[in-house]
């Protein structure tokens, strides 16, 4: 059994704790932890160090999530208790016959397969398969040069009491037990006693505007997710995908619109189960330029024509550039935009386009998006 003498480790949803995109890091966190325990005076614990990550779902992946996107650096999923954006660089270099790997963070327990070979193909690709929880996984791909990319860690929590423990017990605080997590103790049928639990170290997320403006500018599935979770957590106490977007829906309903065809199973878009109208995005959109306590923040977070985000090389040089701002989506075989124009007169105006399936590859896609953001703009 599990005694007097834990340290539980709760985090209340900051899914930008220990991430550089937000000016932190894994060390400037876990430095933080380990002076504030030392404030308390203490020099040994007689148990274990606790994740604690169930204020949450346990699955990191949404329903509906293709073998393949999960496989991706864009595929991370959100932990209610999340470090470094759940993810861990992995570093591959040709060398001699083969591809040489190396991860930045190390994760403890993780065993990579690799698979990926040395080639002459013009673009390096490499990804990991494996599933959340998974210590286990293949490396595959192909590389002809220095390539660095992202991959899932197998379980943020473990890691992330795994790294306090490191972080005491190199600052002399001797740990009796192991590092572990709350599901894991469950896993294996483990006692744990209840204790009351004081809180003596607060870490702060940044605010969630400047997390909608990184998601929309950069397109960041995790922080999409996360922000999804982020709702029922707010309201209940417990961050759900399905129960948020229960109540997405239904707050749009009693907006008054027309939610029929609407399917919605995750908070990025990258599940094909998702279904959305041109109509239903331009009402939305629509509504929120009516709500002053919403669209001065949101309007900001969309990447500009022509200037940033995934629209920056888009309609330069026209009426629409500085002007246009949109959130794209893109995935195999579909193309969508969906945002605010300003015509020449000044009238805001809200528009979605969406393609699928077409007989035009991307490129030509792109070039027809694009000649439309610009009669938008030169609109009367």
């Amino acid at each position: 059994p599990y005694r007097a003498g834990m340290v539980p480790v709760t985090l209340l949803r900051d899914p930008a704790l220990g991430a550089e995109t937000f000016g932190s890091s894994i060390d400037k966190v876990m430095g933080g932890w380990r002076e504030a325990i030392k404030k308390l005076g203490i020099d040994s614990i007689a148990g274990c160090i606790i994740g604690d990550a169930e204020s949450g779902d346990r699955d990191m992946i949404p329903l509906g999530w293709a073998w393949e996107d999960m496989q991706s650096d864009y595929g991370i999923g959100p932990c209610p208790l999340s470090i470094h954006e759940n993810g861990y660089d992995l570093c591959l270099s040709p060398s001699g016959g083969g591809v040489s790997i190396k991860t930045v963070p190390q994760v403890p327990g993780l065993r990579l397969y690799n698979q990926a070979i040395k080639s002459s193909a013009v673009k390096s690709y490499a990804y990991v398969a494996g599933a959340p929880y998974q210590f286990e996984r293949v490396v595959m791909g192909e590389v002809s040069s220095y390539l660095e990319t992202r991959s899932a860690i197998p379980d943020p929590a473990l890691f992330c009491a795994q790294r306090l423990k490191n972080e005491l017990n190199g600052a002399g605080i001797a740990i009796r037990d192991s590092a572990t997590t709350l599901r894991r103790i469950r896993f294996h049928g483990q006692k744990l006693e209840k204790n009351e639990r004081k809180s003596f170290y607060t870490t702060s997320s940044p605010s969630l505007s400047e997390l909608v403006y990184h998601t929309n500018q950069v397109s960041h599935n995790y922080y999409a997710e996360s922000i999804l979770r982020g709702i029922s957590y707010a309201r209940s106490g417990y961050g759900s995908t399905t129960g948020s977007i229960g109540q997405i829906i239904s707050f749009w309903k009693d907006k008054g619109i027309d939610m029929r065809g609407f399917c919605m199973v995750d908070g990025s878009g990258i599940s094909r189960y998702n279904t959305v109208s041109a109509k239903q995005l331009t009402g939305m959109l629509a509504f929120i330029a009516k709500d002053s306590s919403l669209f001065k923040v949101f309007y900001r977070s969309l990447p500009v024509a022509g200037e940033s985000g995934t629209i920056r090389k888009l309609a330069t040089e026209s009426a629409a550039e500085g002007n246009l701002r949109a959130k794209s989506g893109t995935m195999s075989r579909v193309k969508s935009y969906a945002g605010y124009v300003r015509t020449k007169s000044g009238k805001l105006l809200t528009f979605a386009m969406i393609a699928n399936n077409t007989g035009w590859d991307a490129q030509q896609l792109r070039d027809k998006f694009e000649r439309l953001f610009i009669l938008m703009a030169e609109l009367p």
